[in-house]
């Protein structure tokens, strides 16, 4: 979340004692009044925050009718009252923030606001402010909607190989990418590494380790909260895919030295090629 957020004032107004020179007056603040504080929560998101969770954010010095509104050091005061995570596949994440006091150094008066604008991020009409989605195109993103299912036989390979093409011309123009897919085997890992290499980029193994209980809670929340933005994986579906992950060592890892392709191929570029059809364009 990008810490610059500006803030709505609702209701017929705020009665405030400014701070300063202005100790002794009483101060309107008239409903609709434009203000704008800083989040300093440089990670704030759906992913590490909980409904409920207090936020503070620092009001920016501001003057109505040549009068200081606020004392330094003022904050608006408020929680997270909703949030939703991005999809696993597709759609978007939101965050829900209701300011509902005004922090001042002699103490705090309440008043309704809500977000209009957050740096970088759409507000709509209710407050809620929208995330961006995941920066990638998840192979399942584009499966489920073209095919109804995450694997339609012989489909797969071919969508994932136009994927790493296209992330391989993202790369000859200087544009980062992540792959999410194709990382399972070491094989398939050290291909991917290497087709970056050849693009003239460089790349980084991020393995992030889930124990089997905690991945069977995740799915289990997925399906019944978001059944429509993902598919059925039973128990068993899941240990066999355990069972076949092969987990990088320390070295792949660091970023190591690439191993030479299995000996039936010339290089990891026809390997790639075999493995998925479609992502090896024009021999290069």
């Amino acid at each position: 979340m990008q810490p610059l957020v500006r803030i709505l004032v609702l209701g017929v107004g705020m009665l405030a004692s400014a701070g300063g020179v202005y100790a002794q007056r009483d101060l309107l603040v008239p409903a609709g009044t434009l203000l704008h504080c800083t989040l300093n929560e440089p990670n704030f998101s759906s992913a590490t925050a909980t409904v409920g969770d207090p936020i503070i954010c620092h009001l920016r010095a501001q003057q109505e009718f040549g009068k200081v509104l606020f004392p330094r050091g003022s904050m608006l005061g408020g929680h997270l009252e909703a949030e939703k995570e991005p999809g696993h596949f597709f759609g978007k994440g939101y965050l829900k923030i209701t300011f509902d006091r005004v922090i001042l150094p002699y103490g705090d008066l309440p008043v309704p606001a809500k977000v209009i604008q957050a740096q970088g991020f759409k507000v709509d009409k209710k407050g809620d402010i929208d995330g961006k989605g995941h920066p990638k195109r998840d192979v399942a993103e584009w499966m489920i909607p073209l095919f109804g299912d995450p694997q339609p036989a012989g489909k797969r390979d071919v969508l994932e190989g136009r994927l790493i093409a296209l992330a391989l011309d993202a790369l000859r123009l200087g544009t980062s990418v992540v792959l999410d897919f194709g990382l399972w085997s070491r094989d398939e890992r050290s291909s991917l590494r290497w087709l970056a290499r050849s693009a003239g980029a460089s790349s980084q193994v991020v393995y992030l380790p889930v124990d089997r209980e905690t991945q069977r809670e995740r799915i289990q929340h997925r399906w019944s909260h978001t059944p429509h933005e993902t598919f059925v994986i039973t128990e068993p579906d899941m240990d066999g895919w355990r069972s076949q992950f092969e987990a990088p060592d320390a070295a792949e890892l660091a970023g190591d030295d690439i191993a030479d392709p299995p000996p039936a191929w010339s290089d990891w570029a026809a390997w790639a090629a075999a493995r998925w059809p479609t992502s090896i364009a024009d021999g290069t």
